[in-house]
Parts: C-alpha cells; structure tokens; sequence
C-alpha cells in the first residue's frame, strides 16, 4: 500500500505542557476533550515566566517547545508547540475522531481564518492588554497592571471587536452549523476575560452572549472548566 496515505495514528500517551490559564492550552484541552483523546498534564509557565520567578526549565520541555511557550505536546515521539499547530497535528494524526476541520474547502479557509482571529487579534486585546494585566502581572510576576492600557482595550478595542462577531454569527456556530477549531479557539479567550469579570453585555450583543453560552454547555468545555 502507498505509504503516502495518511492513516490514523495509533493513539499513544499524549503529554500536554503548560497551564490551564492560559488559554492556549485551554484551547488545546477543549480539542483533546473533543476527540476523545486521553492525556496528561504538566503544568508549567512558559520559559519567561519561568525566568522571571527564578525556575528552572524542565530539559524535555525545552525540547518540546523551542520557544519555550505555551502549550506544547508530546505524542509518543512527536514533539508539537503551539496551539494552532498543535489542533492541526491532532486533526489529522487522528482523523477518525470527531472532526474541528470542516470538509468544505470555503469553511475550511474560514474556520483557519477565525482561528488565526482569536489568537492573534482577539487575544492581543482580551489577553495580553486585559488578562495579563488584570491577573498575570499583580499575581504571578508582583507587578503593578497598567490601568490605561486596561481601560482603553475595555472600552474602546474589545467592543469593536464585539460588534465584528455578532455581525459574523449567522448560525448555531460560528462558521453556520459547523462546530470547530475556530469556536474553541474564540471561546476560550472569552473565558479569560470572564475569569478578570469582562463580560458580554446580553442586552447589546444578544447573538454573541448566546453563542458564548452555547458554546460552553458543550461536554468538551465542562470537562476543562471543572478541571482549572
């Protein structure tokens, strides 16, 4: 048989580097919960981090992650970081389980280009100019948050950004009917603003506050709330 044809991969202990607040891996734990996949975790702070409260750097992390970010896997001898790669790896070292890709190549493209939304323009807002600020700097490094920062990205960028998803919610998902990589991708940087109570405002973005909630009801994302 050709060996240039993908077959599933036979499942092997999955390790997932990195910290459940961080919504990266988050991310990560909603799409191994998504396709049934078992793992364990070993919590631990991006290399700066580390760095910055004096820690050591485990060797096998530093192998697994050459940036030294979050989040990070290992499947069996595979080596995989960062949480956009890492979904893709799953996806398709795993095919059989249940899909976060969409067959369609139109919603495959959108669902990459949502994914890519939430991780760089929406979490450069909700969660280095909100989250970190909020919680990582006075609670993990001892540091003071910048209150201007906070208050710009609150009130000026985040309901900008509020305004361009609930204009693209057209269906139960947001790429229609389709649950994806994109949706988890979204949602759990929703969670971080949750987590320094920056909510959706029901009454002026009522397809977006319903959307959060739907998405979160799913078992996927119980099971990692229940497991911060």
């Amino acid at each position: 048989m050709n060996k240039l044809f993908n077959h599933q991969k036979k499942a092997s202990k999955i390790t997932l580097w990195g910290v459940s607040v961080s919504p990266f891996v988050r991310k990560v734990k909603v799409a191994l919960a998504e396709k049934g996949l078992a793992y364990e975790q070993q919590s631990i702070l991006p290399t700066l981090l580390l760095n910055a409260t004096n820690c050591s750097v485990p060797e096998k992390f530093a192998k697994t992650s050459p940036l030294g970010k979050i989040p990070a896997i290992n499947d069996g001898e595979v080596n995989v970081s960062d949480s956009a790669v890492i979904c893709a790896y799953l996806e398709r070292a795993y095919p059989t389980q249940n899909k976060l890709y969409p067959e369609c190549n139109e919603k495959y493209a959108k669902v990459l280009w949502f994914e890519n939304f939430a991780d760089n323009v929406f979490a450069e807002i909700a969660y280095k100019k909100i989250f970190m600020q909020l919680f990582i700097i006075p609670h993990v490094l001892q540091g003071v948050e910048d209150k201007e920062m906070v208050e710009t990205a609150k009130n000026k960028e985040l309901p900008r950004l509020f305004d361009f998803l609930e204009s693209s919610l057209q269906g139960k998902w947001i790429i229609g009917d389709d649950f994806s990589v994109a949706d988890i991708a979204l949602v759990t940087q929703f969670i971080s603003l949750k987590q320094v109570d920056v909510l959706v405002d029901e009454t002026q973005w009522p397809k977006l506050h319903a959307y959060i909630e739907r998405v979160l009801t799913r078992s996927s994302f119980s099971q990692v709330l229940i497991e911060k």
